[in-house]
């Protein structure tokens, strides 16, 4: 593993799980003056979802703004959150409404990644494949810190 935790522990997004993408990007927008970014339909792009083990029909939305060093990314289940099988949706329910769910890390070797984490007591929610774009992802839920961390193999955001 090296001497740190997550290769070079570089936090590259912090997503928060919102119920209307299309109003909180719009809003996001304004307030940071930038264009709305593209939003990205995990079942238009392919998306492979394992979810508690289990593959999952479920998907969810997601854009992403470039903030310099890291980017914010806004992730939207598709589903009604009470039916829908995702690491947002859980999120979701558990806090009541939008809020920073996860904090995503690019690594190498992310199954290597998942079984330290595992190892050190965190619980795997949801591994995702994007095959359009090589991404392979793992969510992780980090009670202690009231979020997930997402492990990031391959590039950031969809292409």
């Amino acid at each position: 593993m090296g001497k740190k935790g997550f290769d070079e522990n570089l936090i590259v997004q912090i997503a928060i799980a919102v119920t209307n993408i299309e109003e909180v990007a719009k809003k996001l927008a304004d307030v940071f003056q930038v264009e709305v970014p593209k939003i990205y339909d995990g079942e238009e792009l392919g998306n492979q979802e394992i979810y508690k083990g289990e593959p999952s029909k479920y998907y969810t939305k997601t854009c992403y703004f470039n903030m310099g060093q890291l980017d914010i990314e806004l992730i939207q289940p598709t589903a009604d959150i009470m039916e829908s099988k995702t690491a947002a949706a859980d999120f979701l329910k558990d806090i009541g409404g939008n809020g920073i769910q996860h904090i995503s890390f690019n690594v190498k070797n992310i199954d290597e990644k998942v079984s330290y984490l595992q190892e050190k007591g965190l619980e795997l929610i949801q591994r995702t494949e994007v095959p359009k774009s090589n991404i392979r992802a793992a969510f992780l839920k980090f009670n202690e810190i009231g979020a997930y961390i997402e492990l990031l193999e391959g590039c950031t955001k969809p292409e």
